[in-house]
């Protein structure tokens, strides 16, 4: 009599990799461009919102005043450097695989996603002459 187990054997399922360890898998290089290019995105989205901001609750005409410049500077370097210390580390001594570091890729993910959206919006729109 045959063992019924053997009869039915199932491949063996392969750990699935979580999406920090398939990221620190790329090159410093890469995930140095992962970082620059969300705090990029942030930049994008946030200028104008600020921007708009200023000038109708503070009354500081657009272009006149540097403190919305600086105010999404603050923030866009804040984003840099929490993605430095997450993502990209010293060399030599990556960053080990933590709940931040996912919570921080999908921040990107989403923040890219909401910029392409945004000026994707804008050239629709400038386009039709609106």
């Amino acid at each position: 009599m045959t063992n019924p187990d053997s009869l039915t054997r199932r491949p063996e399922k392969k750990p699935r990799r979580s999406i920090p360890s398939i990221v620190m898998g790329w090159s410093r290089l890469a995930r140095t461009g992962l970082v620059f290019f969300g705090a990029l995105a942030l930049a994008m989205v946030l200028l104008p919102v600020v921007d708009q901001l200023f000038f109708r609750v503070g009354g500081v005409r657009i272009g006149q005043s540097s403190a919305p410049s600086l105010v999404v500077m603050i923030m866009c370097m804040g984003l840099y450097f929490s993605g430095y210390v997450l993502m990209i580390g010293v060399p030599g001594n990556p960053p080990d695989d933590t709940r931040a570091q996912r919570i921080y890729i999908w921040l990107i993910v989403s923040i890219v996603v909401l910029t392409l959206i945004w000026y994707t919006a804008l050239l629709i729109t400038a386009s039709n002459g609106a």
